[in-house]
């Protein structure tokens, strides 16, 4: 049984516009990754992402677009996030 040690870091950033509006960016990288169960073709991920939160008098509204690799083949894949209210 093989063991990997992988490392993941995700930088944030988050900007105050007009109030209520922020704008927010991220960015992640897997610079060593290595996987058990099925073939890789790439030994680095990286993504990042780039949305709004706007606050609400009922919490916040976030939608953010992402964009990565995909662990299992060369292209890229893309994703839309949308969350309303507090995490608890």
């Amino acid at each position: 049984l093989a063991h990997y040690r992988t490392s993941f870091y995700r930088f944030d950033y988050r900007y105050q516009g007009i109030n209520p509006l922020f704008l927010k960016f991220i960015f992640n990288i897997a610079p060593n990754y290595k996987g058990d169960f099925y073939p890789i073709k790439k030994d680095r991920l990286i993504g990042y992402g780039i949305g709004f939160i706007l606050l609400t008098p009922i919490g916040p509204l976030e939608m953010i677009y992402s964009r990565g690799d995909e662990i299992i083949s060369d292209s890229m894949q893309s994703h839309l996030y949308f969350t309303f209210g507090y995490m608890f």
